[in-house]
């Protein structure tokens, strides 16, 4: 990653990022599925406001929902946040991957259990504004263009939040990338909670410019920045795990993170 870890960045200004101190978290849990390994809990915190450049925690998820673990993991993303703007965070934006619907509300009530605490460890005087949006790649919608000139794959930029989505929530899907070869799949994001009301257009515009931020590639990518970076954290973080006897049939695992001259570092790209 060149220029401190910002390769490029989005030439038009973000919804709000000149206006209040925002931080941008992307969640996710892999699941590792082998050999009793246990899940990968990631997190990632924009430290500009570009939202170009990151850092990471990841950590072994022994039980679902562990919220000391999840709030002391926010935590530190949020501190070194504020050393490296001297801001508290006036509004988070929270983007967690890896969740089925029927997950949703579980994981929206630790989740959000888990920074609200992550906001007093930092500062009594820390209580930004969340907003709560799930992201899914796990669905079987497929759209194509009415009036097409030889292309068959929708536009990227394209919103779909209309007649497929739920009539009293408030989802959508975006196509964020082009596809050259096979069916372009969107990805659906439904916003949970939101306490800065939003408007659509700004979740629009702010989901989809992220799409354009991730520093390994030219283009824009079909899953949300922040939430693809906790996922290749938590991949990174398999090569940090190894397996500690504890008796004949049964086995642990010992998750050892990165250097500590690295941590602060996109190292996981």
């Amino acid at each position: 990653m060149k220029l401190g870890g910002r390769n490029a960045v989005v030439r038009e200004l973000l919804p709000f990022a000149s206006t209040s101190a925002t931080v941008i978290i992307g969640a996710n849990v892999e699941h590792v599925g082998r050999w009793g390994k246990p899940p990968i809990a990631s997190f990632v915190a924009s430290l500009d406001s570009s939202y170009a450049k990151y850092v990471a925690r990841v950590a072994q998820q022994k039980a679902p929902g562990d919220v000391e673990l999840l709030s002391r993991m926010l935590h530190e993303l949020l501190l070194t946040f504020y050393q490296a703007t001297s801001q508290i965070p006036q509004r988070v934006v929270y983007y967690r991957g890896g969740a089925s619907q029927d997950q949703y509300f579980g994981v929206l009530q630790a989740e959000m259990k888990a920074l609200r605490k992550a906001f007093k460890l930092l500062s009594a005087d820390c209580k930004p504004r969340v907003t709560f949006i799930a992201v899914n790649k796990r669905h079987h919608l497929r759209a194509f263009p009415m009036n097409s000139s030889g292309e068959n794959n929708v536009e990227p930029g394209t919103i779909i939040d209309t007649g497929v989505v739920d009539a009293h929530g408030f989802d959508f899907y975006l196509y964020g990338h082009k596809n050259d070869q096979g069916t372009t799949t969107p990805c659906h994001y439904t916003v949970l909670h939101d306490e800065s009301a939003l408007s659509a257009e700004d979740v629009h515009r702010l989901t989809f410019h992220l799409g354009f931020t991730l520093g390994r590639s030219t283009r824009s990518t079909s899953l949300v920045a922040p939430v693809y970076l906790a996922r290749l954290a938590a991949r990174r973080a398999r090569c940090y795990m190894r397996e500690v006897s504890d008796g004949p049939f049964k086995s642990k695992f010992d998750l050892a993170g990165p250097h500590d001259g690295i941590r602060n570092c996109m190292f996981f790209i």
